[in-house]
């Protein structure tokens, strides 16, 4: 990128060195080490401007927050479309959508509490009814 050189200039009486060392030219200018890394901390502090500077565990935690918030969206939203198939389908209302709804909390509240895995509920649900449930690929 620089270059080195050596620039002399005669004023009529001598030599004289105006500059010797490395030089860039940076949009038509010739610059020396020290306007060089002048340059080089003013893009480096450019660069900074307009991030956040965030620890691993700063990081972390909001990785937890934000997956903590998707599960509790999916749950919701799954709960949600749930009650609304018992009411369009089977014309269930407030009462009986509310006990199911209790119903599933319950069932949910076992697999939290290491009462029962989820596949113990897959399997029954496959004895009792024929009914698989199987998402993705």
């Amino acid at each position: 990128m620089g270059r080195n050189v050596l620039f002399i200039y005669f004023d009529g009486w001598g030599y004289v060195v105006l500059f010797q060392g490395k030089l860039d030219c940076i949009g038509g200018c010739f610059m020396g080490r020290a306007e060089r890394r002048r340059a080089e901390r003013r893009n480096r502090i450019e660069n900074r401007k307009g991030k956040i500077l965030m620890s691993r565990e700063e990081i972390g935690e909001m990785k937890q927050k934000v997956s903590s918030n998707v599960s509790a969206y999916n749950v919701e939203s799954l709960m949600t479309c749930f009650a609304l198939a018992e009411h369009r389908l089977y014309g269930f209302g407030q009462k009986r959508i509310m006990r199911s709804l209790q119903y599933i909390d319950d069932l949910m509240g076992a697999i939290i509490n290491d009462e029962v895995v989820m596949e113990d509920y897959m399997k029954e649900l496959e004895d009792e009814t024929g009914v698989i449930i199987k998402c993705g690929n």
